[in-house]
């Protein structure tokens, strides 16, 4: 018995210890969703972030996305409008994204329109309210010569996509976590 209580101390110390100093969407991680990260296998670093869980993209408060990771994870604050910095007039899943996110658009489509419009995990788009109007997974990926898709390996693991289908599969072989999302909108984990 006092083994036991020793062990769920050590474990209730830790994963509050792993939540210290985690801001993510201007709230601070409780110590539910920091253990549920550890759980999946994703370790912390203190900072402040944003994550949008309708695509996974995060980012550094202030800054544009840095990567994508798994959509639906269990973070209970909101995404703020102003998270990225502001300045684009371009507002996706409620966050206005950074201005060079916004080039990023004017480079690939030749304009950026400013409103607001929703995302899913699969890249696929419209106005907010709206039907699905535009598919962002071709931006990422290999211009000519077919369908050669996008792969992309990031710190944590690797985003791929054919233009319709996009994946994450995790670089941490001990885990093994994927999800891959389909032109719909479903994603299977």
């Amino acid at each position: 018995m006092f083994r036991s209580c020793t062990i769920l101390l050590t474990l209730l110390i830790s994963v509050t210890a792993m939540a210290e100093g985690v801001i993510v969407n201007r709230a601070p991680l409780d110590a539910q969703v920091a253990n549920y990260f550890a759980q999946q296998g994703i370790r912390l670093q203190p900072g402040q972030y944003w994550y949008d869980a309708h695509t996974g993209a995060w980012g550094f408060e202030g800054g544009p996305t840095v990567g994508v990771t798994y959509p639906g994870l269990p973070v209970s604050a909101p995404l703020p409008a102003d998270i990225s910095g502001g300045g684009s007039g371009i507002f996706i899943n409620g966050r206005e994204i950074h201005p060079s996110e916004a080039v990023a658009l004017r480079n690939y489509f030749g304009q950026a329109i400013p409103g607001r419009y929703w995302l899913n995990a699969a890249g696929v788009g419209g106005y907010e309210g709206g039907p699905a109007l535009f598919n962002l997974a071709p931006m990422f990926s290999n211009r000519g010569g077919g369908n050669r898709g996008l792969g992309h390996n990031g710190r944590g693991g690797s985003v791929i996509s054919d233009g319709t289908t996009s994946g994450f599969i995790s670089s941490d072989p001990s885990h093994g976590i994927s999800v891959t999302c389909g032109p719909d909108g479903g994603c299977i984990y």
